[in-house]
């Protein structure tokens, strides 16, 4: 393919996890989403254009190899999507933070800012 910029078109298929079904049009839930691409793109920037946020995406894998948000898409590929909650990401591969690691409270919370350290939450005042 030759678009009218000069490059190369190339093709990608997304492959979003049901848990990422809601972000995405009724008709494009059942089937794999496939974009024709012009110019050189963020993995983030492609998802995004589906309509699903990349907070919601915690694991995408190109190809079959693991990839963060920046990786850049110049060729064609195959795009598996994985959400937070069905994300099968090992410790080191995941994109998203997947607890607080800590809380700001206020006073005037009372009773919840003096029990949530006994909750074993990390809790410091708000200043």
């Amino acid at each position: 393919m030759r678009p009218a910029g000069g490059g190369t078109a190339f093709r990608i298929d997304l492959h979003f996890d049901s848990g990422l079904a809601f972000f995405l049009s009724k008709q494009d839930r059942a089937t794999a989403l496939t974009r024709i691409l012009r110019e050189k793109t963020s993995i983030k920037d492609a998802i995004e254009a589906c309509g699903v946020p990349h907070p919601e995406v915690d694991l995408v894998q190109s190809n079959g190899a693991t990839v963060p948000f920046e990786h850049q898409l110049q060729t064609d590929a195959v795009l598996e999507v994985y959400g937070v909650v069905a994300s099968p990401a090992t410790a080191e591969e995941h994109l998203q933070q997947r607890r607080l690691a800590r809380f700001v409270v206020d006073g005037h919370l009372g009773r919840l800012a003096r029990d949530l350290p006994f909750m074993g939450f990390d809790v410091g005042p708000a200043r």
